[in-house]
């Protein structure tokens, strides 16, 4: 996980700043865990989307992701898995990223997140 961040972080900031004839560095203090998902966890949680409905389509799993997340608490004691439910819908105006000014959330994906997980 650090040589990717190193990677998709550092090394960009260092060549902007040698673009410019600056030296630019990053520093990376950890502030948490990274979420360690367990694979059986997470096939079960595929299977389990795959019998309400979900397409493979509109399945995928994803490559680790740095970002603080309390859920890496959790895992530490059980094994998990992380799931994102997509909301987005352009018909309702509900395509925007989380901490826009105009996010909203289709609630009609709420229904699928419950069922998910029930």
């Amino acid at each position: 996980m650090a040589q990717e961040l190193r990677r998709v972080g550092c090394e960009p900031i260092e060549r902007v700043g040698g673009t410019y004839g600056v030296m630019a560095e990053l520093r990376v203090q950890p502030a948490g865990r990274f979420v360690a998902l367990h694979a059986g966890v997470t096939a079960r949680a595929l299977a389990a989307a795959r019998k309400i409905g979900f397409g493979d389509g509109q399945l995928q799993t994803l490559p680790p992701q740095g970002g603080g997340e309390d859920f890496a608490y959790y895992c530490q004691k059980a094994p998990g898995a992380f799931v994102y439910l997509g909301a987005a819908n352009e018909q309702k105006a509900c395509s925007f990223p989380h901490h826009h000014p105009k996010f909203n959330i289709d609630e009609d994906a709420l229904a699928w997140g419950a069922a998910l997980h029930a």
